[in-house]
């Protein structure tokens, strides 16, 4: 892991992690508090996605890596269950990601 809750103006980023190839991976996650509140996938909506891939910018110019491969991933936490892990769980509609 090489970040953890890096807020930026009214953003933040759960986890940034690298990958073994280098890649920048920006993790959210999302955890369930019981079946009436649906599921944890669903809250990445795409507003959701465009928050997240801005701060994702500021966090890549901030420590000089714009020129880095990225990917978006997220962290499922649903209750009595596994945590899931979904790789490439978004691509940003802007920035170049």
């Amino acid at each position: 892991m090489v970040d953890r809750n890096w807020r930026h103006g009214r953003g933040e980023l759960d986890l940034v992690c690298r990958d073994t190839d280098g890649t920048i991976v920006f993790v959210e996650v999302k955890s369930s508090r019981g079946a009436w509140a649906g599921d944890p996938g669903e809250w990445i909506t795409p507003a959701k996605q465009r928050q997240v891939a801005k701060v994702a910018l500021a966090w890549l110019v901030r420590h000089q890596e714009t020129q880095a491969n990225v990917r978006f991933d997220a962290v499922l936490l649903r209750i009595g269950q596994e945590p899931e892990h979904v790789i490439d769980a978004f691509r940003p509609e802007f920035g170049g990601f």
